[in-house]
């Protein structure tokens, strides 16, 4: 078969091993394998080239060569077939390494002495951290929140509606309704806000209001085009702030919309390790807000993340699952995440 019209797309290339698929501009490889040699192909076809490169020299010292259909006898030529990635880390005599960690940074070598990190996983999650109503621009109400977060199994979510949208005196009918909803439901809403950090590095409310908050992210919104060293102050003169508890989206992106805006990462995760804020991992589609590098780097820093789905409807809260795949791709064990805290756990960390 030399090609096959598919709905939206075109095969071509067919042979007994691979498939290119062309589909709206997009080139997809898909390859096909026997059961028996399902472990090397689908570790061949994870992670970076620098990782497999590592991984195949050290299959090469013990005398072997890395292949997608197994691993072959260096001297004999005999081909030594996997049905599984645990079958093949197995006989290397290393830990199995998870898919976000195979980068080459490290993970090779812990994983031969059997001590890589246990990495958080979605189970371990209490919370969600940043969560939008129809009291701003979202379109699920503080009951539809509440009854998502019982769904889901959860302790609390953090009520987070831009500051620019809510004036002091609807916040404080919010924070009515929200002690109104909590009692009818398990899952606990917090009061919180996702106040603006303005040009000048000032936020979009009053300490005064902010203290009596049970949580506040502060974003970036306006001036995204200002040199990269004033927008970086203002980032930083917003965690000088006591009351400010996590830096919202910190690069800006819209994935396919709007670049990373010029912010000088390497200093916001210096200053956020001296004050004690939280960096946020935004879990939503369209941010993926921050990339795994720097998740590491905080990481490594003593820096805590906060992931959030940014949700704006019911059901978006299921991105939280992106959330935490960046936070593994940084590292993070339970730990690391302040929304794996009890609520008390996460009331005293905020206070």
């Amino acid at each position: 078969m030399d090609r096959l019209s598919t709905a939206g797309g075109a095969v071509t290339g067919v042979n007994e091993e691979e498939v290119s698929l062309s589909l709206r501009g997009a080139r997809v490889n898909i390859r096909f394998t026997e059961q028996a040699r399902y472990g090397t192909a689908l570790l061949c076809a994870t992670g970076s080239r620098e990782f497999l490169a590592r991984l195949a020299g050290v299959a090469q010292e013990l005398g072997y060569r890395l292949e997608p259909g197994g691993l072959v006898d260096s001297a004999s030529g005999r081909l030594q077939t996997f049905g599984s990635e645990e079958e093949v880390f197995r006989f290397l005599g290393m830990a199995t390494i998870p898919p976000e960690l195979r980068e080459n940074r490290g993970e090779v070598e812990l994983a031969l002495s059997h001590a890589l990190p246990d990495l958080v996983e979605l189970s371990d999650l209490r919370g969600d951290l940043h969560v939008h109503t129809t009291w701003s621009d979202g379109r699920q109400s503080l009951e539809d929140v509440a009854a998502a977060g019982d769904a889901r199994g959860y302790e609390y979510i953090a009520i987070t509606d831009h500051s620019s949208r809510v004036n002091l005196d609807a916040l404080a009918r919010q924070q009515a309704g929200i002690e109104r909803v909590n009692r009818r439901h398990t899952c606990q809403l917090l009061a919180g806000i996702e106040v603006d950090i303005r040009s000048d590095g000032s936020l979009g409310y009053p300490n005064r209001v902010l203290a009596d908050l049970d949580l506040v992210i502060a974003s970036v919104h306006s001036g995204l085009g200002q040199d990269p060293d004033l927008l970086t102050r203002r980032v930083l003169t917003a965690m000088e702030n006591e009351h400010v508890d996590i830096i919202g989206h910190p690069t800006g992106r819209l994935l396919g919309r709007r670049p990373p805006y010029a912010i000088d990462l390497a200093r916001v995760i210096d200053y956020a390790a001296v004050t004690g804020t939280a960096l946020e991992i935004n879990a939503s589609p369209r941010r993926l807000d921050l990339e795994g590098i720097y998740i590491l780097q905080a990481k490594n820093k003593g820096v805590k993340l906060a992931a959030g789905t940014d949700a704006h409807q019911v059901g978006e809260f299921s991105n939280i699952c992106h959330g935490i795949t960046l936070a593994r791709r940084g590292w993070c064990a339970t730990a690391d995440l302040v929304n794996t805290l009890s609520l008390p756990e996460l009331l005293e960390w905020r206070s």
